[in-house]
């Protein structure tokens, strides 16, 4: 099976692979990338869908809603920040649920829209995105997912997990 990264090269999903339970999910050890068979739903409908990132180095700043030039502390810089698509999803399977962040090409692909357009319809325009057809284009789907375990904090006892590729099955 195929499907495309966030960079857009193309990677493999092989069938020998094993698929694991959510509810195994915490016992990967975190930057694990392992594969999952799940249904996808939106996590929720009032989430911002987009997020800003500086230009150069691509770190994430959460706390700003517009476009405007910044001085990034990480990379040292003057530079914009720009908009990236990104949410949170619910995966589903016979015995547990959690949420994943999707983001970048992989977001688009599935909301039909690209970052540009999000932060349009969003943060110019003031308006929310009409999510009806995403909606109906997963429910009652099953994905193989690639998806990885994030590292957090020690403090942080919630699971932060990345989907890597979906393809449906």
């Amino acid at each position: 099976m195929k499907s495309t990264t966030p960079i857009g090269s193309i990677m493999l999903i092989p069938f020998e692979d094993e698929v694991i339970y959510v509810a195994n999910i915490q016992a990967q050890p975190p930057g694990q990338v392992f594969n999952i068979e799940v249904e996808l739903s939106l996590a929720s409908k009032d989430q911002r869908f987009s997020v800003f990132l500086c230009s150069n180095c691509k770190q994430l700043f959460t706390r700003y809603n517009v476009r405007r030039e910044i001085y990034c502390t990480s990379c040292h810089r003057s530079t914009h920040l720009i908009p990236r698509c990104q949410f949170e999803v619910t995966i589903k399977d016979n015995n547990d649920f959690a949420t994943a962040i999707v983001s970048d090409e992989i977001a688009e692909k599935i909301l039909h829209l690209t970052s540009e357009e999000i932060y349009e319809i969003f943060f110019v325009k003031k308006e929310t995105l009409s999510l009806q057809n995403v909606k109906d284009e997963l429910n009652g789907k099953i994905f193989n997912i690639q998806i990885k375990r994030l590292f957090t904090k020690k403090l942080d006892a919630t699971q932060k997990l990345s989907i890597l590729s979906y393809l449906e099955k």
